[in-house]
């Protein structure tokens, strides 16, 4: 993750790091949720990053059809 938030860009934006949690640890493959601080100039905000692997990954859109009850 540390990788990833220190790729430079041109956008003047930052991340930090503020907690990373073990999740889904019932499951036969784990993940982790990381909590990052988001900086542009003056302006910060915090976002989350779900990060796990063993799932099946859906490589486009799947359509659903749902039928009313009434």
């Amino acid at each position: 993750m540390k990788d990833i938030i220190n790729i430079s860009t041109d956008d003047n934006c930052s991340f930090e790091i503020v907690n990373i949690e073990e999740t889904r640890l019932e499951d036969e493959y784990n993940g982790y949720k990381v909590m990052l601080k988001v900086k542009m100039d003056k302006i910060w905000d915090y976002i989350t990053i779900d990060v796990t692997t063993g799932d099946s990954i859906t490589y486009k859109e799947i359509d659903f059809v749902y039928t009313t009850i009434l």
